[in-house]
């Protein structure tokens, strides 16, 4: 978990502790505006949450 974060040339993205599950970290788009949609993060997101669209 957390590859979206490794992967990310700009810090997009966190991991943050799940408060139901504090030893569980979840990656979220912390900082979207700062994307520059290099779209490395959709392919290595084991659960396929990833949806990069430019407006």
């Amino acid at each position: 978990m957390g590859t979206c974060v490794e992967v990310c040339l700009v810090a997009v993205f966190k991991l943050i502790e799940l408060k139901e599950h504090p030893e569980t970290l979840k990656a979220v788009a912390a900082k979207m505006e700062e994307c520059i949609f290099c779209m490395k993060c959709v392919p290595v997101c084991s659960e396929q949450a990833i949806n990069v669209k430019k407006d």
